[in-house]
């Protein structure tokens, strides 16, 4: 007799794992946005010209 296992759900820890990685990625989104009147500064542009708003 074969086992079935249930294919209904994913893997706790492949959600995880997914999880962490959008936070990741999330988060350096927001920390070059951060860094953007910084660069901005140092380059001796506007903020907008270096791509912020």
């Amino acid at each position: 007799m074969t086992s079935q296992t249930d294919i209904s759900r994913p893997p706790v820890g492949l959600i995880a794992l997914l999880s962490a990685c959008n936070f990741v990625i999330g988060m350096g989104a927001f920390v070059v946005i951060g860094m953007v009147p910084l660069l901005a500064s140092d380059l001796e542009v506007s903020t907008a010209a270096a791509g912020g708003r």
